[in-house]
């Protein structure tokens, strides 16, 4: 890129001319490759993973829009459906940005999956993920929530045995 400069003195005549010249190309080439990154994390499918007899997890990765969650609620429940899932398990550890939007979509996507009788569980819960939903004022008390994904499995394990 490049800027000039033109000074002028009192009667507007032309004094002198400055020129900046900046080299740009290491910006503009990091900024493609971060554009790139996005679009490679935002297109990443969240897989439901069988992790025992009765219980799924299905980990969220990059960030989460309110197409992308229609696609994981639509998987999760396709999952869940098509067997005897008892327990299923949201793991937040790998989510990249929390905001009230995407929280909202998780809590619709729990109450999806507990209308077909599966118990939800949300795992990785970190301290951005607890500002946000007590910041949103959510009922927390239909939520069984765990700050970590050992924790939940252990837990759904125990659920899924009865």
């Amino acid at each position: 890129a490049d800027y000039s400069v033109v000074r002028r003195d009192h009667a507007g005549a032309i004094t002198h001319y400055f020129g900046y010249l900046f080299d740009i190309t290491d910006r503009v080439e990091q900024s493609a490759k971060l554009q790139q990154n996005e679009k490679a994390i935002r297109s990443l499918k969240s897989p439901v993973l069988r992790v025992w007899d009765g219980v799924l997890a299905m980990p969220v990765l990059g960030a989460v829009d309110e197409k992308r969650a229609a696609e994981m609620t639509d998987t999760l429940l396709a999952d869940i459906s098509g067997s005897a899932v008892k327990v299923s398990v949201l793991d937040l550890t790998g989510l990249d940005e929390v905001d009230a939007g995407t929280m909202e979509h998780l809590v619709r996507m729990v109450r999806a999956v507990e209308l077909l009788g599966c118990k939800c569980l949300i795992s990785g819960i970190s301290p951005a993920v607890a500002r946000v939903v007590v910041s949103l004022g959510l009922d927390t008390t239909t939520l069984s929530t765990f700050a970590t994904l050992q924790s939940a499995l252990a837990y759904a394990l125990k659920q899924a045995r009865r």
